[in-house]
């Protein structure tokens, strides 16, 4: 079931053939996954929602410009302002934001929910395997502080210890929460009310899900969504969309069509799967890296052929490689296709489409911690200088770097701080992949193809691209 505001509704009998018109015409959602919730700089999604008035849009909003919206003919301006400050870019939800600024409200109504595009809410008819989650993405929004998020699952059969199923998030009216993102934690909190509804515990049969909230102003619990979906027992479980952590749409832009990576899959033991035979017989082959996704093999062979044939140098104080070749910092393969979830069981690890691969991962920059982000960041932004392409008594071109910084554990006299970078931006980022030093946790030992985005490494404040022109272009 999806709730459909009372709001649009109105705006629908005032104008039902532009409303339509305007859905059937709606331009196509924004291809970073991180796009669904627009991020706003310099200030957080609940400042930018809770202080948006009228007189804070350029023109302001009238009447007029409601109805010119539903007819196409909106001033371009406003409606970049209003969807700036949205999560979603659907008409029904700007036309909604514009109604209530045009009369004098903020952006938001009471409490509503808008889903997320990357990981839509389960809808009815929905078939879950047993033992298995749905990871509840969107955001709760009012115009008043949210005082709660609740999620109750009750079985249509049993009932007893286990159910309802009941898991809240609270708020004080003092942290002023106006827009809560269901799989994040809250601030002072210790899990998200994703994390705390464990669909893997419910038991087999028709279920249905409710998610209401609470505010301030309204204190009676107001129902949000409502799904009816069953539990099934199966031998094989599906890899779905609901089990990528919001990078399904770029795997599906990678692959073009889901049946190529959305394989069938067993539980085997902690974290580890088997993937079905007959996808992997079509689509996995073997590689130099090691084994990895057909349609991936070509990225990796050109990843391999430039380390194969690129020179580098690294000199200062008092250390220098000389002109080396770039495989000498290849030092370990820690794997490709490795089929298996993350540690926590509920997304599935891109190792399993066959499209990463890790290198390096010993050397300590590498690891999967947040605080590795800033180490490296620092060594390369601040210490790693590019001199350009130079070439050696031989006639030998090479890319030649000058480092300021520590020495510490130095591999091939390379501080291991700048080794992966080095891999990265002399092969993986002309071959087309992506890094793992701009995830959340910073695990820059991870190539892929998948995940995350090529744009970070040239612009926004993690950016370390330093070569613009290479040898043999």
């Amino acid at each position: 079931m999806r709730k459909f505001s009372a709001t649009v509704a109105l705006l629908i009998l005032l104008c039902p053939p532009a409303m339509f018109a305007l859905a059937d015409g709606a331009a196509d959602a924004p291809e970073d996954g991180s796009a669904i919730c627009y991020a706003l700089s310099g200030a957080s999604y609940e400042d930018a929602a809770r202080f948006t008035t009228a007189e804070a849009l350029p023109g302001g909003c009238s009447a007029a410009d409601c109805a010119a919206y539903l007819r196409g003919e909106a001033d371009s301006a406003l409606t970049a302002a209003v969807s700036q400050r949205l999560y979603t870019d659907s008409p029904e939800n700007t036309a909604r934001a514009l109604l209530r600024l045009s009369v004098g409200y903020p952006l938001y109504g009471g409490l509503s929910f808008t889903e997320c595009r990357e990981i839509p809410m389960i809808d009815d008819g929905y078939v879950l395997e047993l033992d298995c989650n749905y990871n509840l993405h969107g955001f709760v929004t009012s115009d008043a502080p949210i005082t709660s998020v609740t999620a109750t699952i009750t079985h249509g059969v049993h009932n007893g210890s286990l159910y309802p199923y009941v898991r809240t998030v609270s708020f004080t009216p003092e942290q002023n929460i106006t827009c809560y993102d269901i799989n994040e934690v809250p601030e002072g909190g210790k899990a998200s009310l994703n994390n705390l509804t464990k669909f893997s515990s419910l038991r087999y049969g028709p279920q249905t899900l409710v998610i209401t909230a609470t505010s301030t102003e309204q204190t009676e619990p107001v129902e949000l969504v409502r799904a009816d979906f069953t539990i099934e027992k199966q031998r094989w479980l599906q890899l779905a969309q609901t089990y990528f952590s919001d990078n399904y749409s770029q795997a599906l832009a990678f692959f073009g069509d889901p049946e190529r990576f959305l394989f069938r899959y067993r539980w085997r033991g902690g974290r580890g799967i088997v993937l079905d035979p007959q996808w992997r017989s079509e689509y996995l082959v073997e590689d130099v890296w090691g084994r990895v996704h057909k349609d991936a093999q070509p990225y990796f062979e050109q990843a391999r052929q430039y380390i194969d044939n690129t020179f580098f140098r690294v000199s200062g104080a008092e250390h220098d490689t000389g002109v080396l070749p770039l495989s000498e910092l290849v030092i370990k393969n820690d794997g490709t296709c490795i089929a298996r979830f993350i540690s926590s069981r509920k997304y599935v690890s891109h190792h399993s489409l066959g499209t990463v691969v890790d290198l390096n991962a010993d050397l300590s920059p590498n690891k999967q911690r947040a605080r590795n982000r800033s180490i490296i960041y620092d060594a390369v932004k601040n210490h790693l200088v590019y001199n350009g392409i130079k070439a050696d008594e031989n006639g030998t071109k090479y890319y030649d770097f000058t480092y300021t910084g520590g020495y510490r554990n130095a591999v091939k006299e390379v501080p291991p701080e700048i080794v992966n970078y080095l891999l990265y931006e002399l092969a993986f980022y002309r071959a087309g992949f992506r890094w793992g030093f701009y995830f959340d946790s910073s695990d820059a030992m991870h190539f892929t193809l998948t995940e995350s985005r090529r744009e970070y490494f040239e612009e926004g404040a993690y950016a370390l691209r330093k070569v613009y022109e290479y040898i043999g272009d």
